[in-house]
């Protein structure tokens, strides 16, 4: 049923445009994307970053398709669509051609709170392209000819049409909800996060944007802390090239470890989330949608989201439910979560098993087993359950509890020793299990070790 998940949250489009300098002629492809990759040396900011990033770069010789000449054309990719959640990757590393070697550009780099997004879409530029030649081409006081009127009619109502291609401003800004930080070199380093963890689901309040009210925490490792906002250009930014020591060699390489690689910016006004539904019933006043490509659509469709409106999408083979952003229901088949959580007892297991703590309840374990085999009268009860717990211990376990190498393993030993002599079905309940699970050198000693315990019993015996 989630299918479009990852889509309808972290995907945008991106347009790449083709512009003829001859012709004047403009070829589009499209192609999705989860990511942007922005980069950081000799940009100051995201926003020169993003600016290098829908800049034009000339290509000679190219065939145009349309005038059918030779010559140079402009190509540029600018954003068609905008993604719910939008993760900016930060290019902080880069192969040096001088040294031969991989380098951490960690020169400063910020980043705002809340960012618009607006004049890296397609409509922005479109627009932005409008009016800078409108302004050119208006001059005050100058008669002008029939055919310039017409000509700066077209341009006005062009202009009015590309105000029109604009959505509602919302669906353009974004605010920093977590940041990625790589502490380290190029080699080597540690990642960690700070996360926005009270964002809000409220996107129409005016309070919304303001990220730096909201409660961040520092996720590093077993660390969980409080992370104050106010140290961002201190924690993420990076070294500032003023401050930072420069060689000849290593241009623009800060030798301050710390800095963004990640940002992790949501938007405003979200999309809604398309699930798969096996069953669909249509009531009267459902709304139907013929596609779910949002484009030019997208205030509308919020709106009726908002409203509670239902919406559903159904071709000959599909069916899918529209839900808002925050209140999509998301159901885990239950194998899954089966699964999640026996790996996270496994791996709560794995931890508490180096611990000086589960060594001793095991050494408790046995020296119980051990008292039970020789109780008066014997408990019957009890001992083919303890004996049972301290097989399953010696084989899967015991190998990596060795590991850890506290000074109470020996104890360990010296009681497991202790009651296998004493306990003959334990010891041949272990034998079984050494064939099976345990390696070559292992299981001949522990064949020979289970070979002497029956000698011993034998002999008790006669």
């Amino acid at each position: 049923p989630y299918d479009l998940l990852l889509k309808n949250i972290f995907g945008g489009r991106l347009c790449s445009q083709v512009v003829c300098t001859k012709c004047g002629n403009v070829s589009k492809t499209y192609e999705d994307y989860y990511t942007l990759s922005i980069e950081v040396k000799n940009q100051k900011n995201i926003y020169e970053g993003l600016e290098r990033f829908i800049a034009a770069s000339t290509v000679s010789d190219y065939l145009c398709e349309e005038c059918k000449n030779t010559c140079d054309i402009n190509k540029r990719n600018l954003l068609s669509t905008l993604p719910n959640v939008l993760i900016v990757h930060l290019q902080r590393f880069s192969f040096n051609f001088d040294t031969l070697a991989n380098e951490k550009i960690n020169s400063q780099f910020d980043f705002p709170n809340v960012i618009d997004m607006t004049p890296y879409t397609e409509e922005g530029i479109e627009l932005k392209a409008l009016k800078k030649k409108a302004k050119k081409n208006d001059k005050p006081g100058a008669e002008q000819s029939l055919e310039a009127q017409c000509s700066e009619e077209s341009r006005s109502d062009n202009l009015v049409k590309a105000e029109a291609q604009l959505k509602q401003k919302e669906y353009y800004q974004y605010k920093l909800v977590g940041i990625l930080i790589h502490n380290g070199d190029a080699q080597a380093g540690h990642y960690y996060s700070f996360i926005n963890v009270d964002r809000g689901e409220n996107e129409e309040s005016a309070e919304y944007l303001n990220t730096e009210k909201n409660r961040w925490i520092e996720f590093n490792d077993s660390l969980i802390s409080e992370f104050d906002f106010n140290r961002v250009p201190v924690e993420c930014f990076g070294e500032s090239l003023e401050e930072s020591p420069v060689n000849e060699a290593r241009k623009a390489v800060s030798t301050n470890p710390k800095s963004a690689y990640m940002l992790i910016y949501e938007k405003a006004m979200k999309l809604p989330i398309s699930v798969k539904v096996d069953h669909y019933k249509r009531r009267d006043d459902d709304i139907v949608v013929n596609s779910l490509d949002f484009t030019g659509k997208e205030t509308e469709l919020v709106s009726d989201i908002r409203e509670s409106k239902q919406i559903i999408y159904k071709d000959d083979y599909n069916c899918y439910k529209l839900y808002n952003f925050h209140k999509t229901p998301l159901a885990i088949p239950k194998e899954t979560e089966l699964q999640v959580e026996q790996d996270n007892i496994q791996y709560v297991f794995e931890n508490l098993m180096y611990t000086k703590e589960f060594v001793k309840f095991i050494c408790s374990i046995f020296t119980q087993s051990y008292r039970s085999l020789n109780a008066t009268p014997p408990a019957k009860g009890l001992e083919g359950s303890l004996s049972m717990l301290c097989v399953d211990f010696v084989i899967p376990i015991f190998p990596y509890v060795k590991l850890s190498g506290l000074p109470c393993i020996s104890q360990v030993e010296e009681v497991a020793v202790k009651f296998f002599k004493a306990d003959h079905d334990a010891s041949v309940k272990l034998l079984d299990l050494s064939l099976i699970h345990i390696s070559e050198p292992t299981r001949l000693g522990m064949i020979s070790y289970a070979v002497f315990c029956l000698k011993k019993k034998k002999k008790k015996k006669t």
